[in-house]
């Protein structure tokens, strides 16, 4: 598991990342990017309305229990092919959760979102993220 702190520079890219997701979709509250650690790399909040029902404690937890989650789905990706996403329905918001190299993007949205159409969307959004890094590093 890589451990070694992110650049800088990359930081500033994937909360880009962040903030492109957040503004694609009015229903989206927050959008995180989490290391493997369960470590936060990069937040943006449409308002403070998420922000101010989590406690910094809960969030920290939030992303430890994604990043979990998430590691162990990826454990049957041998069986039933590579994960794409996973999402988490509650009776007040939805959840989703995109692979990244570093870690994971965590999006919390309103409940009255159509989930297939954002998850693929959000989907694109991130993997073309994903293509884009890889390409930067061939240079």
């Amino acid at each position: 598991m890589n451990t070694v702190p992110l650049p800088l520079e990359r930081c500033e890219k994937i909360s880009d990342l962040c903030g492109t997701i957040l503004s694609s979709n009015k229903n989206i509250l927050m959008v995180a990017a989490v290391n493997k650690l369960g470590r936060l790399i990069g937040i943006k909040h449409r308002d403070e309305s998420v922000k101010i029902e989590l406690t910094d404690k809960e969030l920290e937890i939030l992303f430890m229990q994604s990043m979990l989650q998430y590691s162990m789905l990826r454990d049957f990706d041998n069986k039933f092919g590579i994960s794409k996403y996973l999402l988490v329905e509650r009776e007040t918001l939805s959840e989703f959760v995109f692979p990244l190299v570093e870690g994971i993007i965590i999006v919390l949205c309103n409940i009255n979102t159509q989930e297939q159409v954002l998850a693929r969307k959000l989907s694109k959004t991130v993997n073309e993220f994903v293509l884009w890094s890889e390409a930067e590093k061939l240079k």
